[in-house]
């Protein structure tokens, strides 16, 4: 370890960890990630008194939550990467050493409060543990993603995470109502409010959700809880295209209105990889489908599965298309089961290259079928397989190799898919990042496809902020790197 000494002593030596490989280790295994050490903090102002030192001594700090992410933002910027990836190369050489700063430690809940829905959480609180701090009480924390007994609070609002219930209560961002952050000189920002109105100044909460710990390192959270729904039914649709489950999504919406909270479109491809590969997925139909739509449904009406099983058989005279409907936990669970087992089955299928981005709702059919025909010109063999969340516009256009093919030649191939499918989807005025973030691999696409006064402005923040650019160097913006 070639740690500055004054960086070393600024926590307790306790907090250094010896073995720093379950913080190197990437998800994806695309970044091939070292540090010269890693810390876990116990508290903010251990982070504070951290930063301080990190900042005098110019030390590169990576922030980390569960390390679920898939852009490679949760591990240290390395030249090692996989051949399949193009992206520019942060200079490091500026910088005395590299630690990564863990939140595990810091995972208490702080408080809830039913009365205020609201609850404030520390930023390494595990998602799946805030969830039922909220449930303790008879409330509903709906941030609910496949990662949720793995990613941790902080890393969520990081990254600004969608997940499955975006539809009804919106990403992260519009679940948040205060933070606490600190700064890259070891001031700490806190405004853990939780008001619901707030207009003292600059919204520094909304600048610091989605910065992907580059712009400050958020410690602590003060969020939104809701009433807790007694009835809920979900749907499983089989359907023919694209465009029948964009008028399922908006007939549901104007008869059921906010009763709709989730909405997720499965190709047959992903569906398929479900059955093969994940662990007890069982299709309730007797045949196959080109397309499959999940639809959640929840509220304090006795009568919504009476409702909601009127709204499917018209549709069924409408679309000619069949449905599962399930009310009981178990049952409902079972067809969710079959969605949350995606990413996980298509690993098994081999090499993937995934696309995590949004397009209106609308546009959805026509972005698949372009989308589609683009990668098989590229390809013929490859294997798309689309999937995600409709209702908010966000797909995981993801792409599985030949079963001809090697897994390199095909992975050789991942920026020509990028660069078709990523035009389309600005075409289409969509981003290219939904809710994954920008990280470290697509920082070149990102300065490739954003406009350049927002990304003048983007840099002048981070300069602002960070002037020595030390909080997680070499992710979001490529301002100082080198190709």
């Amino acid at each position: 370890m070639r740690l500055p000494a004054a960086v070393v002593a600024s926590v307790p030596a306790e907090r250094w960890q010896q073995d720093l490989t379950p913080f190197l280790s990437e998800w994806r295994g695309l970044f091939f990630a070292q540090a010269d050490g890693a810390v876990c903090p116990q508290s903010t102002g251990e982070v504070a008194s951290l930063l301080r030192a990190c900042s005098a001594e110019r030390v590169a700090v990576v922030p980390q939550g569960g390390n679920t992410g898939l852009v490679g933002g949760s591990v240290p910027f390395t030249a090692e990467v996989s051949a399949a990836l193009e992206r520019p190369v942060f200079d490091m050489s500026a910088y005395a050493a590299v630690i990564v700063l863990s939140l595990t430690a810091m995972n208490r809940v702080r408080s809830v409060d039913p009365e205020n829905f609201s609850m404030a959480l520390d930023a390494g609180c595990v998602l799946a543990d805030a969830q039922a701090a909220a449930e303790g009480v008879n409330r509903y924390f709906p941030l609910s993603v496949a990662s949720e007994r793995q990613c941790q609070i902080g890393g969520n609002l990081a990254s600004n995470c969608g997940g499955i219930n975006v539809l009804r209560y919106g990403n992260t961002r519009d679940l948040v109502l205060g933070i606490e952050a600190v700064t890259a000189q070891g001031e700490v920002i806190n405004q853990m409010t939780s008001l619901r109105k707030n207009n003292m100044g600059y919204s520094l909460k909304d600048l610091l959700v989605g910065s992907e710990g580059s712009l400050a390192i958020i410690t602590a959270a003060v969020l939104k809880l809701f009433p807790r729904p007694t009835e809920q039914v979900t749907a499983l649709l089989a359907l023919q295209q694209p465009d029948d489950a964009v008028t399922v999504l908006a007939q549901a919406r104007e008869q059921l209105g906010d009763l709709v909270s989730g909405c997720e479109l499965m190709s047959a491809q992903a569906f398929e990889f479900a059955m093969q590969y994940g662990s007890d997925c069982r299709s309730p139909f007797s045949q196959s489908s080109a397309w499959y739509l999940l639809l959640e449904f929840s509220g304090f009406e006795s009568t919504l599965p009476q409702r909601v099983s009127a709204l499917m058989d018209d549709l069924v005279t409408k679309l000619a298309l069949q449905f599962s409907l399930a009310v009981e936990a178990a049952e409902r669970e079972a067809l969710w089961h079959i969605r949350k087992s995606i990413p996980g089955a298509q690993k098994h299928a081999g090499a993937s290259v995934k696309h995590d981005v949004s397009v209106p709702v609308a546009s959805i059919p026509i972005f698949l079928e372009r989308a589609m025909a683009a990668v098989t010109d590229l390809m013929p063999e490859v294997r798309p397989c689309p999937f995600g969340h409709l209702g908010d516009g966000n797909l995981h256009f993801n792409l599985s190799q030949p079963e001809s093919m090697s897994a390199e030649a095909f992975l050789a191939q991942w920026q020509d898919f990028n660069r078709v499918v990523h035009d389309l989807v600005i075409e289409l005025g969509g981003s290219i990042a939904a809710e994954h973030g920008v990280g470290q691999m697509k920082t070149g696409e990102l300065q490739h496809y954003l406009d350049e006064g927002s990304y003048a402005m983007m840099t002048a923040i981070k300069q602002a902020l960070d002037p020595h650019n030390i909080l997680n160097p070499g992710k979001v913006l490529s301002s100082g790197a080198t190709h």
